[in-house]
């Protein structure tokens, strides 16, 4: 396998030795359950992702990368563009034979047949008969339909829950990159009492947390908030609906949801009040820490 060195354009990259670790223990399954090659697919990096996993590549804003991993081979990746001009760019590419570029987008549904036409013809051309779908709920639903009406004759299985079972056991390097996201976590609730006041509109309070997790590693970042008076339950609200202006006496909930260095996730979710906290809020506030 070839030597990887860490390009100036990737913040965080996993370290080698870990993908050479997922990358043997997932194929010493494949050989215990007979599986050929396995089928892995996202359309964004939200809560981690397993195109991530296998190849610590994001897929990114809708637009689905598939991984194909052979039992006996690198893998190779389907991704939306045209040949020399798609990502991953080259120098992000580990254990990556190719990259089939397809000029398919999910919102063309003229283009939708690209992506399984690409894959049987892959599986066909390494007479795959065993098939294993990771998180088939992260296919889209053309895909899927069309991939098994195109290969009526392959045994597909859901790969899900080996894959999971592998992934569930956290080696030092993924412990690490773990802690940094936690301690992103910690930094943005620390930045929380500069940040958050009366006057200001919820949505400012997202932009600027936004800002901090960027700096300090975050890629993606869902921070769901909101704000109400006192004994008014506040909840947390997704960006559509943080429009409103922090009022003196409100209780605000902030939901801080965002991934760390190497794409893992943490969450952390606190209440700050404008005033004195309700004694049902106290009395939750104390169970929680139980």
């Amino acid at each position: 396998m070839a030597k990887f060195t860490k390009h100036e354009r990737v913040r965080f990259p996993i370290p080698q030795r870990e993908l050479e670790r997922r990358w043997d223990a997932v194929r010493a399954a494949m050989k215990a359950q007979n599986v050929d090659l396995l089928i892995a697919q996202n359309s964004h990096q939200f809560l981690g992702g397993y195109v991530r996993w296998f190849a610590d590549v994001p897929a990114e804003h809708g637009y689905s990368i598939t991984v194909l991993f052979p039992k006996d081979d690198e893998m190779s990746l389907i991704s939306s563009g045209i040949p020399g001009q798609v990502g991953p760019p080259v120098y992000a590419r580990r254990n990556v034979k190719e990259v089939i570029a397809l000029p398919y987008i999910r919102t063309m549904n003229h283009t939708d047949s690209l992506e399984p036409d690409a894959t049987a013809a892959y599986i066909q051309a390494r007479k795959g008969k065993k098939v294993g779908l990771i998180s088939p709920a992260n296919f889209s639903a053309v895909y899927y339909t069309e991939l098994l009406k195109r290969l009526p004759q392959v045994e597909f299985v859901d790969f899900t829950n080996t894959i999971d079972e592998i992934k569930a056991v956290k080696s030092e390097d993924e412990l690490a990159y773990i802690r940094k996201t936690v301690a992103l976590q910690d930094d943005l609730v620390a930045a929380m009492p500069t940040i958050i006041r009366p006057g200001i509109f919820e949505y400012e309070v997202r932009q600027r947390i936004v800002k901090i997790a960027e700096e300090r590693g975050g890629e993606e970042q869902l921070i769901m908030m909101s704000s109400a008076p006192a004994g008014t339950p506040a909840g947390h609200l997704n960006m559509h609906y943080q429009n409103r202006q922090i009022q003196s006496g409100d209780n605000v909930m902030v939901m801080i949801e965002v991934n760390g260095p190497g794409g893992f996730y943490t969450q952390v979710g606190r209440v700050w009040c404008f005033g004195q906290p309700s004694k049902e809020l106290v009395e939750l506030w104390e169970i929680a820490w139980l």
